[in-house]
């Protein structure tokens, strides 16, 4: 599957659904996310960002419409299944094993493979883009800083060895240097050949770090094209980045 500019696409999803009872969070959303790129979800609380990104994981039952990774129809398989594809999820809040340590919760990631010398070199691969999580390997992740419990919610979600990383909210409440470390990484893993679905409540951060975007609102997409472009765009400026 390719998108309109002719670059192949790695997730494609047409017509998603995800109702909650008798409420509709996502009403028929379309988006892309070419091979190589960042692509943000960006809107307010509740606009439905986190239930795309769980519907992609298929974490959430009764979703209608169609989810394709690398051409795959992913709709139908267990969440195991699609993390085995290469699809990994950070959710939001971060949810690690709080008295497991560090250690445990980054080798939690890689629960699905049995290759040990990539697993290792993973790990080590996450202590050179983290640092800071060297010396806390054997403390409990509920001893952590909240900004150091996201490096290791990333870092458990890179040890699956992923092609596609869905962040869902991965700066909030987070100091500004740090949000700017989370940033850096971002982009890093990307150059590396991580692509990334960025979900973001703070508009300037997601526009910053992606190529594209999409606006939501209500469970529509209310607007979508370059992020270069919507940072531009008026209504983004009043609704989004308090301009």
């Amino acid at each position: 599957m390719r998108t309109d500019a002719g670059t192949p696409a790695l997730l494609e999803v047409r017509g998603l659904q995800v109702r909650y009872g008798g409420v509709t969070a996502v009403d028929g959303i379309d988006l892309n996310l070419p091979l190589g790129s960042v692509v943000a979800l960006i809107g307010s609380n509740g606009a439905g960002k986190t239930s795309v990104m769980n519907a992609i994981m298929n974490l959430k039952t009764g979703c209608a419409g169609t989810r394709r990774f690398d051409g795959e129809d992913i709709a139908s398989l267990r969440t195991d299944q699609i993390v085995e594809r290469g699809v990994a999820l950070v959710p939001e809040g971060r949810r690690l094993f709080p008295h497991m340590t560090v250690r445990e919760n980054l080798a939690m990631g890689a629960y699905l493979r049995e290759d040990h010398t990539g697993i290792q070199r993973d790990m080590d691969r996450v202590l050179d883009i983290f640092p800071a999580l060297t010396a806390k390997l054997k403390q409990p992740a509920m001893s952590l800083s909240g900004g150091q419990q996201q490096m290791v919610a990333i870092g458990r979600a890179l040890m699956s060895s992923p092609r596609l990383l869905l962040l869902d909210e991965p700066t909030i409440g987070l100091a500004p240097a740090v949000v700017q470390l989370i940033g850096d990484t971002i982009q890093l893993i990307n150059r590396e050949g991580v692509d990334v679905l960025l979900v973001e409540q703070n508009a300037s951060v997601a526009l910053s770090l992606s190529s594209y975007a999409y606006v939501i609102d209500r469970g529509l997409v209310v607007m979508h094209g370059s992020s270069t472009d919507l940072k531009k765009d008026r209504r983004v400026h009043a609704a989004y980045l308090g301009l």
